[in-house]
């Protein structure tokens, strides 16, 4: 018996990995700031300044690049490929990793708030950034 697999256009998949990208982005730079009152002002503009800078350098060297092999192996799925194909079944594993890490450094106290805000600022500003190559895609290159 064959498992339905619900098919989507290759632009849906692109559109999905860019609302993907998006949210997390926003999602990690929420937390990051929701830790700003444990901080005080002078950590707050550390944690601000290494974050814009951990996210210029994360977005360039690498984001920005998987956003691109991203977009480039879905362009060449079949048409009505599987919703679920907007992320390789690699980077799924890889995801899970480290959700479970970011959620167990949220839950434990093993690394200060000062120190997480910058990575946190800096994932979610390279995620976010490295979504508009998913739009831009989409946007132009249509």
């Amino acid at each position: 018996m064959d498992i339905p697999k619900p098919g989507v256009n290759n632009n849906i998949l692109i559109g999905i990995s860019a609302i993907m990208w998006s949210a997390i982005g926003i999602l990690l730079n929420y937390f990051a700031v929701c830790w700003f009152n444990m901080l005080s002002n002078i950590e707050i503009i550390i944690a601000i300044v290494g974050g814009i800078f951990l996210g210029v350098i994360i977005a360039i060297t690498g984001f920005r690049k998987i956003a691109r092999k991203n977009i480039y192996r879905i362009k060449n799925l079949p048409e009505n490929a599987c919703v679920f194909a907007f992320q390789s079944w690699k980077s799924y594993l890889l995801i899970a990793v480290m959700v479970s890490m970011g959620v167990f450094l949220r839950k434990t106290d093993y690394v200060p708030r000062l120190f997480l805000a910058p990575v946190y600022i800096g994932l979610g500003l390279a995620l976010f950034g490295s979504s508009l190559e998913y739009y831009y895609n989409l946007i132009m290159k249509r």
